[in-house]
């Protein structure tokens, strides 16, 4: 048996061990009110928790073409149970605004806590807005061109977008015009934007068909290019100093990768089969979601993971991975990998592979230490008009012991959230009122809303996903 002390935080549990003499993450314990709960109280049982998509139990002795074997949780004991811990009290609704025109399903954060989206109206007319943690206006900005909005990234004190083939950027702190590129004047054959991301080191890559670029952020000057195949480049992915790793003429289920520093040299490039995207640049070398991985499959240039894991974050030594099982009824799954092993695992309250999730996930803590993950499920509906409709948002912290969800009350009508950012103390969402979606009903409210997560905020290092902050870079975040 082990004691466990956890002391209630208004949205959390923090949890300490103070003597342990059994595997880690069994949810024995005593009766006490303050203890997570034991075996015969809800805790989660390690039955069909990490089996049911090619998770650790899975991967002794399994080896990917080309790939070292995994050296993953069949070498180091079976992954410890996360546990599940009832929520102590949900976060509480600060405050919600209703936007008046339509929103761009995105939302940005910068390090001071501000928030940057974008809006457009029926003629249409686009605009880049601005409000600080507690939803004042800083800013509306009206954009110079009638194309939709595509890259947007908040980086190095300016807010970058793209319209056509023009990127602009503004001052993140007034909104004031700072620069205008043209690509297409400056270099023939290009069309809208496909992909970007941000470098971390004041460099933005931005993909077009003709070629990549990189681009300083501070003054819009393209500082280095490569033609692009005829296709362009996809799946870019920075490890948050200068490097990014690339993908270029797909044929098939085959692609090249291959990864630039930041002068562009080229460090490797290989023809690879079955690779569906990139994930987390989690260590020295970046993460590759691949079909026919069963487990972590690390090699010299890139590690392997299952093409099932939808949802991760990660920082120098713990990351977090969510997926969905191979049956139906199969639990959503959610991971702790600590130096590419699985060390825990268990499932998300209440959700399973039959409803496709949501998820919003964020590294958090000041050393990183757990998961702050934002999930919604969608069901099948009856209604004419709803084939599908959303489940209650909810909001969960989970380290590699326990996981404790709570619901987020919505302030009004049936929300689906579609954006999610984490900021110091406060829990942002996008969401779309879903009243009036579907049958020719009127456009439907968009809101924005913040609950209070106190002593939450997002780790100083470590991956994040595209959606909220840093920005939207795509990119590993460094100290």
């Amino acid at each position: 048996m082990r004691a466990v002390v956890c002391v209630v935080l208004i949205f959390a549990f923090a949890c300490t061990r103070a003597a342990s003499t059994g595997g880690a993450g069994q949810s024995g314990g005593t009766a006490d009110a303050g203890s997570p709960p034991s075996a015969d109280a809800g805790a989660v049982s390690d039955d069909g928790g990490t089996n049911d998509a090619g998770t650790p139990s899975d991967d002794a002795g399994v080896t990917d073409a080309g790939f070292a074997p995994d050296a993953g949780p069949g070498d180091a004991g079976p992954p410890a149970t996360i546990g599940a811990v009832d929520c102590p009290h949900a976060p509480p609704l600060l405050w919600s605004r209703t936007i008046a025109d339509s929103f761009d399903f995105r939302i940005a954060a910068d390090q001071n806590g501000n928030l940057y989206w974008i809006e457009y109206d029926s003629v249409p007319r686009w605009f880049l807005v601005s409000a600080d943690s507690d939803g004042r206006d800083r800013y509306r900005v009206a954009l110079p061109g009638t194309e939709a909005a595509r890259a947007f990234v908040v980086s190095s004190g300016k807010a970058l977008l793209s319209q056509g083939t023009t990127i602009e950027g503004y001052d993140a702190a007034t909104g004031a015009p700072a620069w205008t590129l043209d690509m297409k004047a400056a270099y023939p054959g290009s069309s809208a934007v496909s992909g970007y991301v941000d470098l971390g080191n004041g460099d933005v890559a931005m993909s077009l068909n003709s070629g990549l670029y990189f681009i300083d952020i501070g003054s819009g000057k393209v500082i280095w290019s490569q033609a692009g195949p005829k296709d362009g480049y996809s799946t870019l992915t920075s490890n948050g100093a200068g490097s990014i790793v690339v993908s270029a003429d797909a044929v098939g289920s085959a692609a090249d990768y291959f990864v630039l520093d930041s002068t562009g040299a080229q460090k490797w490039r290989q023809r690879i089969d079955g690779a569906t995207g990139t994930a987390p640049w989690l260590s020295d070398v970046p993460w590759l979601p691949m079909a026919s991985a069963g487990g972590i499959s690390p090699s010299n240039r890139y590690v392997a993971v299952p093409s099932s894991w939808f949802g991760w974050v990660g920082g120098t030594d713990l990351a977090f991975s969510v997926f969905s099982g191979s049956a139906a009824l199969a639990p959503i799954t959610v991971q702790a990998i600590r130096h590419q092993v699985v060390v825990a695992a268990g499932p998300v309250p209440k959700e399973i592979s039959f409803n496709p999730l949501a998820a919003w996930p964020f590294l958090a803590g000041n050393d990183g230490s757990h998961l702050l993950l934002v999930g919604q499920s969608w069901h099948g509906s009856p209604g004419l008009c709803f084939p599908e409709a959303p489940s209650e948002p909810w909001v969960a912290r989970i380290d590699d012991s326990f996981i404790t969800q709570c619901a987020l009350a919505v302030p009004r009508g049936i929300l689906a959230l579609f954006a999610a950012a984490l900021i110091p103390g406060r829990l942002i969402v996008g969401a779309v009122d879903m009243i009036n979606y579907g049958c020719g009903g009127p456009a439907n409210p968009m809101v924005i809303a913040a609950y209070a997560v106190p002593g939450e905020s997002l780790a100083p290092s470590g991956w994040v996903q595209k959606e909220g902050n840093p920005g939207l870079g795509s990119r590993r975040q460094t100290p």
